[in-house]
């Protein structure tokens, strides 16, 4: 299996934003979407997804 992460991009953030993670992970991850706003208010952040 090859695994490729990609820059989150105006064309792709909200596939990212859409995706979900199980019940049993919610307190373990935070949603996409939150994710993607700290990288942008936090310098040194990068965001990537597959």
């Amino acid at each position: 299996m090859t695994l490729s992460l990609e820059d989150i991009t105006a064309n792709n953030y909200e596939a990212v934003c859409d995706l979900e993670v199980t019940k049993t992970q919610e307190e373990y991850v935070a949603c996409n979407m939150w994710s993607l706003v700290e990288a942008h208010y936090n310098s040194g952040y990068t965001c990537k997804a597959n």
